[in-house]
């Protein structure tokens, strides 16, 4: 949908779903570590590239 406009126009979009990451092998202490592997592992789902 463009800015202002009630017209849908279709799109097609790439989802990626990544492995779960258990969230509870951390403590509150570590939680920068458990930051650092979530984005981790988002960064290496986006340079997989769009689905096709």
């Amino acid at each position: 949908m463009r800015p202002g406009s009630w017209i849908i126009h279709p799109v097609t979009i790439s989802i990626r779903v990544g492995e779960p990451i258990d969230a509870a092998c951390y403590s509150l202490d570590e939680r920068d570590a458990l930051i650092e592997r979530v984005h981790q592992a988002i960064a290496a789902l986006l340079a997989q590239g769009p689905v096709r």
